[in-house]
């Protein structure tokens, strides 16, 4: 499904690029570096929080591509083909998102305004310039692709909840790290993922906004503190160099400068995304996320320091350990 979306929404794109460079009369391309005021008035100043605000936006284009690396104990030599597969999502989402994005913004037909009225911006360009059954098309597509998406995230997050419990480093690691015999998945896992997701739909009060962009600020705080890991761990010696051989991926001595520059970036969007105070509510509802986080971070350290858990040694750490 996934393959169909990108399929048609590359087709309308270009049909666009084409009416916009041909047929439509719409703003063009320039809009894309127009800089006058507001609703076009140059006496009235854009305020800087407007620019702070449209200059997160993307970040919800580039969250989530690290699934490639979660699922890697299910690729076949996932030591050269994660790295791989991680740059090319970040490239891919990176690219698709600036061109797909810059086509339908030169292609809006009337005004930035008028557009900013339409909560489904997109389908609202396809429809101004084709008929209704192509936007319905899209439509239908976009949320069929989304439920595949969804499918995708349950089944690493599920992934996540059964592979941690198998360690012990979870409450009721004993139920949760079991494979079903009938259905040969963790289905007890499954079952707590959903009724998680359930609560936090509930306390949401059914907006989406509010728990997407909740996600956001985790995944960046994830980011920076997975950096800061890195960091940390290199000075202590933790951190492998890769096997020799072709196809392996390593910084080598640009490690700690290229961790401290996606620290500082990770830390810096989630600065400028909480700044604008439109955006304040967030905190309220990361707080009691960042609480739950906290709580469970606890529970697995309690559990490997008394012993009720115990993660497996790996061949790189038995590696890094024999360095020591």
């Amino acid at each position: 499904m996934a393959i169909v979306e990108i399929v048609f929404t590359a087709a309308v794109a270009l049909l666009l690029l084409g009416g916009v460079l041909f047929f439509f009369k719409s703003g063009g391309f320039g809009l894309l570096v127009d800089n006058h005021g507001v609703n076009g008035d140059n006496s009235i100043a854009i305020p800087w929080q407007d620019y702070v605000f449209a200059a997160t936006a993307p970040i919800f284009s580039l969250m989530g591509w690290e699934a490639s690396a979660d699922l890697a104990e299910e690729t076949k030599d996932p030591r050269r083909s994660a790295p791989r597969a991680m740059f090319r999502a970040v490239a891919v989402c990176a690219a698709a998102g600036l061109i797909v994005m810059a086509i339908f913004i030169a292609a809006i037909p009337t005004s930035v305004p008028d557009a900013l009225e339409h909560p489904n911006m997109m389908f609202w360009i396809v429809e101004s310039h084709f008929e209704r059954v192509t936007a319905v098309i899209l439509e239908l597509i976009a949320y069929a692709s989304l439920l595949g998406c969804i499918v995708a995230n349950v089944a690493v997050a599920t992934r996540l909840v059964y592979s941690v419990s198998r360690d012990g480093l979870l409450p009721f690691s004993e139920k949760f790290g079991k494979v079903s015999p009938g259905w040969q998945t963790p289905v007890n896992a499954s079952i707590a993922l959903w009724l998680m997701c359930l609560a936090v739909q509930v306390v949401g009060a059914g907006n989406i906004f509010r728990i997407t962009s909740m996600a956001v600020i985790a995944y960046y705080l994830t980011y920076a503190l997975t950096m800061l890991g890195v960091i940390v761990g290199h000075k202590m010696g933790r951190i492998p160099e890769p096997p020799k051989g072709a196809g392996y991926f390593g910084l080598g001595k640009a490690l700690v400068p290229v961790a401290s520059i996606g620290f500082l970036w990770a830390m810096a969007v989630v600065t400028l995304y909480l700044t604008p105070a439109e955006n304040h509510y967030i905190i309220g509802y990361f707080a009691i996320a960042l609480g739950m986080g906290a709580a469970l971070t606890g529970y697995a350290w309690w559990a490997l320091k008394s012993g009720k858990a115990k993660v497996p040694v790996t061949e790189v750490t038995e590696e890094v350990s024999a360095r020591a």
